[in-house]
């Protein structure tokens, strides 16, 4: 992932569509869940309004220690 964004960076300055999905590709780094980690970002006019990921509820161990871990779809 990290490797996507250093291409990127050393290219060409990403139109906004790409900066918002790479926001989203890197909250997704956050998720607890390993089968189906999530990002998502909101934007109303070019400007961040929120971000997040999906994963277990506060206060509540991450998924996989839980033995709820899903398997991986290819």
């Amino acid at each position: 992932m990290s490797d996507q964004i250093d291409q990127i960076a050393f290219q060409e300055r990403p139109t906004w569509d790409e900066y918002f999905m790479l926001l989203t590709k890197l909250a997704a780094m956050r998720s607890t869940c390993l089968a189906f980690p999530v990002g998502a970002v909101i934007v109303k006019d070019k400007q961040v309004l929120a971000t997040g990921y999906n994963g277990s509820p506060s206060g509540f161990g991450a998924l996989h220690h839980a033995g709820l871990l899903l398997p991986q779809c290819n």
